[in-house]
């Protein structure tokens, strides 16, 4: 059964019991982004395992392989780990993710704030509301294909890490 479907009815029911009229589109409220934006986090870290294993079993046993850790502190949060390189898959608010990456510096200074620098990767996965009242994701405002999107951050990943 599709989840929606069971939504839709309860909250028919729940307009039966109120007498109150739920208006159209008003499903789309922050709790309901931030429900997506959770799901498709845990969708995102799914298939970065997969093709992490992938490339670590083609790899083989020469070294650099990609590690795949979740955040302390938050459900869906995720990191990839290499060569001191790592890249950041978080939930910032209800319909965004951002994406950064930072490198391990092997010198911290008296009077640094911790010992990372920034890398090239400091983007953001944007919800957008469809026509028909779904969730669009979008990056640097264009609708995303997983496929190739994975494959670009994890491209970008392997090369700055290398």
């Amino acid at each position: 059964m599709r989840p929606w479907i069971k939504d839709l009815i309860l909250e028919e029911q729940n307009m039966e019991t109120t007498g109150m009229v739920t208006p159209s589109g008003a499903h789309f409220s922050e709790s309901f982004v931030e429900t997506e934006t959770l799901e498709f986090l845990k969708e995102l870290k799914t298939i970065f395992i997969t093709i992490s294993k992938q490339y670590n079993d083609l790899k083989g046993d020469h070294g650099g392989h990609i590690k795949l850790y979740g955040i302390s502190g938050s459900l869906t949060d995720f990191m990839l780990f290499r060569n001191s390189f790592k890249l950041v898959f978080s939930f910032k608010s209800p319909g965004f993710i951002s994406v950064t990456s930072n490198r391990m510096s092997a010198l911290s200074l008296p009077g640094m704030n911790g010992n990372e620098e920034p890398g090239s990767i400091q983007e953001s996965i944007e919800a957008k509301r469809g026509v028909f009242d779904e969730i669009v994701w979008t990056y640097k405002n264009q609708n995303i294909n997983l496929d190739q999107m994975t494959k670009f951050f994890l491209t970008k990943f392997v090369r700055e890490s290398f």
